[in-house]
Parts: structure tokens; C-alpha cells; sequence
């Protein structure tokens, strides 16, 4: 009985294994099955229509349309390699990745003065490498932004006199 559990047990795991990853399925006219995948990406805008404003169309003036990405804070670059900062404002919100929380925030904007709230809401992860320092100094940097620049398609978000928090578009 043994040997036929070891002779027939292999035979019909690789039997139901064969049948539940089977060959595609291939449909005969694609142009007649709807495409159900699309969907709305939450972090790029769109028009009325429902098309989505690329960087082409974009208004270079407002920076509450697309995604933003750190590049520096104050005289520290952030090194392009590991940086996965996303940062997206709309309508009085911030929210998106830093370079390794994520962040939430509300923000009022009074012709070039801009502030976010005191409430500004971040996760508390550890950071890898040098992005544990730069973190802290972004963090601390947007709690005291009080003015933005748009100039060369980059944002810079004052946070003293003559320090900025500059992001660039993706």
C-alpha cells in the first residue's frame, strides 16, 4: 500500500498542479471583450472628460496638478538612486510618499505665502541609510514652509529666508 501512495501521489499532484496553471486561455476576436482593467490612477489628474492631463497640457504656473518629487532640502540633494518621493497637492491637501513616510497634510494658500497645517500626519518608519537624516530634515522643514516659488518648472517650498524644500515634476 506504501509504494502505491508513493507511486500514485506524485502522479496525481503534478496531475492537479498541470490543471490549475493550464495553458492561457486565448479569446478569438479582442476587439469584441471590453477592456475592465482601466482604471483612474489616484495621483494624476484628470479633465472633465475623464482624459488624463499629462505633463504637455499641464498649467507650469500650478503646481497643484501631477506628481511632484523631492530633489532637495536646503543645500542637502537627494540622491536620485532610492528616491521614491511622490508628493501630490490638490485643493488644500498634500498627501504622497516623502522620502520614506508617507505624509498628509492640509495647506492654505494666500497669493505666494502658503502654509500647511499643524496636524501635518506622517508614518514613523526607520529609513534606510542616509534617508533616515534627510527625512528628519524634510519633516522639520515643511512644518516651517511659509512660501513657494514656481521658477524652471521646479517647486520651491520656503521654509526660511533663503532655504527651500525644491521638487521637481515626474
Amino acid at each position: 500500500m506504501e509504494k502505491l501512495i508513493r507511486t500514485v501521489l506524485p502522479v496525481l499532484m503534478g496531475l492537479f498542479i498541470f490543471a490549475c496553471t493550464g495553458p492561457e486561455k486565448t479569446v478569438e476576436n479582442p476587439a469584441r471583450v471590453p477592456d475592465t482593467t482601466a482604471t483612474l490612477d489616484d495621483s494624476a489628474d484628470y479633465k472633465m472628460d475623464g482624459t488624463r492631463v499629462d505633463s504637455m497640457t499641464m498649467d507650469s504656473t500650478s503646481f497643484e496638478q501631477g506628481v511632484w518629487k523631492i530633489v532637495s532640502v536646503g543645500d542637502l540633494t537627494i540622491p536620485e538612486e532610492g528616491n521614491n518621493s511622490t508628493i501630490h497637492f490638490k485643493e488644500g491637501k498634500a498627501s504622497g510618499k516623502g522620502l520614506c513616510n508617507v505624509i498628509q497634510a492640509d495647506y492654505t494658500l494666500e497669493g505666494d505665502s502658503i502654509s500647511f497645517s499643524d496636524t501635518m500626519a506622517t508614518t514613523k518608519m526607520s529609513c534606510p541609510g542616509e534617508f533616515d537624516q534627510l527625512e528628519d530634515k524634510f519633516d522639520e522643514a515643511m512644518k516651517n514652509v511659509h512660501s513657494y516659488k514656481m521658477e524652471d518648472g521646479k517647486l520651491h517650498l520656503f521654509y526660511e529666508e533663503d532655504k527651500a524644500i525644491i521638487l521637481e515634476r515626474y
